[in-house]
């Protein structure tokens, strides 16, 4: 019988001291700080402006005015915050589509805490490898209600999540100032659409007459399994780092940490690039040597509409390929030509908008 007891009590010990250090633990994770700021966006000519909310628990405001940052970039804001949101809590006016959309939701806060845990390495511009943080949480409101959240740090942007909002009516409230009684005024949310600051001439042109793409940012996030590859003729040599844009709001850069501080033009050095799962690109920058050590820079910038055309007819047939996109940099160093090439097939990509730079540089 005392030997019973004496093991109840020892379980009954060890059951408290567990419960505590899971409390303690528990404790440890949301007491943690990381510094952060809030900030919203959408996609170029479907400006929106936030009614009420933001981020949840704790509450940070997203009303910030009339959003115009472009899809996944980083707009303004008011405030710091430094403990992890759990959620989304949002109203917002859509002026393409002259509507309200709502959402509250829990967003994907444990990826959050991973990714300010982890953070990244950046290599700058002496050469030595740095620690950076993300340091801006983005909201993102898409036409049709879609909802994407970044992390976004120097350089490096990272998909959260993808939510979805609903469309809601909201009658005029008695006893608004000024400013908000704006949200239900008809000549207001026309003259935003048709303000060049807001919406640029020339998106307002390509947009007029056009329906809405609902679905659109949806597709962006369809991913492939790719690499950008890099030919330097006439003997010349990659840099150490290419950056990429991509059109689901991403953003990040290829380095080669084992890159060695140059002391000699002639060291024989290739990039080493993996294939990635990963989104179409928007653009890529990237720069190169040539024989002299003279230094270059390029970056260009894709017509949408093509790019996207080439991945769906490459991986058409197969969703699994493995592909390269390819740029050649001509014998003069002047131009960059660019193919898509897997599976059999090479499409050349032709109508992209792209620019050299010589750099004052030479190793």
């Amino acid at each position: 019988m005392k030997n019973l007891l004496f093991i109840l009590l020892i379980t009954q010990l060890s059951a408290c001291q567990n419960k505590q250090t899971q409390q303690q633990n528990m404790e440890t994770t949301q007491t943690e700080k990381f510094a952060w700021n809030p900030t919203f966006t959408c996609p170029d000519g479907y400006p929106v402006e936030v009614y009420s909310g933001g981020f949840a628990e704790p509450y940070q405001s997203l009303h910030l005015g009339v959003g115009t940052a472009g899809w996944g970039e980083t707009g303004g804001s008011m405030s710091e915050s430094k403990q992890i949101p759990q959620g989304l809590q949002v109203t917002w006016l859509a002026f393409a589509e002259d509507c309200f959309y709502t959402i509250k939701c829990e967003i994907d806060h444990k990826k959050i805490e991973q990714l300010f845990q982890e953070g990244f390495e950046m290599r700058g511009a002496s050469g030595k490898l740095k620690h950076e943080d993300y340091y801006y949480i983005i909201a993102g409101f898409a036409p049709g209600g879609v909802v994407v959240v970044w992390m976004a740090g120097a350089a490096k942007t990272t998909e959260v999540g993808r939510y979805q909002g609903e469309k809601i009516e909201i009658k005029e409230p008695p006893g608004l100032d000024s400013h908000e009684r704006l949200y239900f005024d008809a000549v207001y949310r026309k003259g935003v659409m048709e303000n060049e600051k807001i919406v640029p001439l020339e998106v307002q042109q390509t947009n007029k007459n056009k329906p809405i793409p609902y679905g659109l940012w949806d597709s962006y996030r369809v991913k492939y399994v790719w690499k950008p590859t890099f030919v330097i003729q006439n003997d010349g040599k990659m840099n150490e780092r290419v950056t990429l844009d991509l059109l689901n709001g991403e953003r990040y850069s290829i380095r080669d940490f084992n890159f060695p501080i140059r002391t000699d033009y002639k060291d024989n050095y290739n990039l080493k690039i993996e294939y990635t799962k990963q989104a179409i690109p928007k653009s890529v920058g990237f720069s190169w040597y040539d024989k002299e050590g003279q230094l270059y820079s390029g970056k260009v910038e894709f017509d949408e509409n093509e790019i996207f055309e080439a991945f769906t007819i490459l991986y058409k047939d197969n969703k699994d390929t493995e592909a390269e996109l390819e740029f050649k940099v001509n014998m003069t160093n002047t131009f960059i030509t660019v193919k898509l090439k897997g599976n059999g097939k090479e499409i050349a990509i032709t109508k992209s908008q792209q620019k050299v730079f010589e750099s004052d540089n030479k190793w």
